[in-house]
């Protein structure tokens, strides 16, 4: 599985998850196809895990941990964070009181202060001792709030209990960053296994970065590193975190090995991308403290990275990668006359 060999430092937490996948997916003979968990089985059996990797990690920071300490758990909040917007559909409100907005809001304030506390050591500034500090207080500040009996009581009750068979649907309005489900126009579906509404979510949101690309290829270097151009290629982005994030997760919304190559090219662009967007952060952090030198040397940096990934975008032809993809999707074996994807790609 590519998965294997691309995600080395989460592999404890994919074996985890996909442990209670296997168990839960059960082999139809006659089509070949699983015959799978529904969508809120899924997240009955997966979430809390995920919520529980991040708070063992949570549990490893201290007042003596540095900045590079936190990547671990910086990894882990994406993971629980993106459980509970896979899975948003799922989780009920109750009398009135939406507690799936209130842990997305916990695990998004520990994503920003923790991320702040990583990029301390990523973006290579010389940053100082009361600097680091500050940044580590925050975290703290945030481990005691999750840590308490309270909320992770009340938190890991809530995940536990979603709705197996039928569905929160709330306005997209309402969901907490546009990604996975927010940032496509469809919806799960009842008729569907859970593995199916991921494919489903997949095939959107390969049409959406198959949509982006066209725009980020034709960034230029002053719009790369604008402040305020940082949407031109942060959807595309958020398209790609969606498509290998979903596949990494749930690999069984495939129908062959071969779309493992195609998922690969996919997570290599989403990784070659996150890296150029690290130099882009340790660029504004040199020019906030002065550093007039550094800065135009990650200036001269952002030149050529941006060049060689724009040429290993045609070499790989990206475009057709994504268009590829969706052929490998579990419901293409039903036939494509079934109508559950409706891209300009199968029209």
């Amino acid at each position: 599985n590519v998965w294997s060999r691309v995600h080395g430092e989460n592999s404890r937490t994919m074996t985890e998850l996909n442990i209670l996948l296997f168990v839960c997916c059960i082999v139809v003979p006659v089509l070949g196809l699983p015959q799978s968990p529904s969508y809120g089985e899924l997240a009955a059996n997966l979430t809390v895990p995920a919520y529980g990797t991040m708070m063992r990690d949570l549990a490893a920071i201290s007042n003596s941990s540095k900045p590079e300490d936190s990547k671990r758990l910086r990894k882990s909040i994406t993971t629980a964070r993106d459980h509970l917007d896979l899975f948003v559909y799922a989780y009920p409100c109750e009398n009135l009181t939406d507690f799936w907005y209130y842990i997305r809001k916990d695990l998004n304030r520990g994503h920003s202060v923790v991320g702040a506390f990583k990029d301390l050591y990523d973006s290579g500034v010389n940053y100082t001792y009361d600097e680091m500090v500050a940044a580590r207080d925050l975290v703290l500040s945030w481990k005691t709030w999750m840590q308490s009996p309270a909320t992770e009581q009340r938190n890991r009750e809530y995940l536990s209990s979603p709705l197996l068979h039928t569905f929160n649907i709330r306005p997209k309005t309402e969901l907490s960053a546009k990604v996975f489900w927010g940032s496509v126009d469809t919806l799960p579906r009842t008729n569907l296994s859970g593995f199916e509404n991921f494919a489903l979510l997949v095939d959107a949101s390969l049409e959406n970065a198959n949509g982006h690309w066209n725009v980020v290829r034709a960034v230029t270097l002053s719009e790369l590193i604008d402040a305020n151009n940082v949407e031109l290629y942060h959807d595309f982005r958020k398209a790609i975190h969606a498509i290998v994030n979903t596949a990494q997760y749930f690999p069984q919304i495939f129908t062959a090995p071969e779309a493992d190559h195609y998922v690969a090219v996919i997570f290599d662009a989403y990784s070659r991308l996150g890296k150029i967007m690290d130099v882009v952060t340790a660029y504004h952090f040199s020019l906030d403290r002065g550093q007039a030198d550094r800065a135009a040397e990650l200036q001269e940096t952002l030149v050529n990275m941006w060049g060689v990934f724009i040429s290993w975008t045609d070499d790989v032809n990206l475009q057709k990668t994504f268009q590829t993809l969706r052929s490998y999707l579990i419901a293409h074996l039903r036939g494509r006359h079934n109508r559950l994807f409706r891209g300009k790609f199968y029209r």
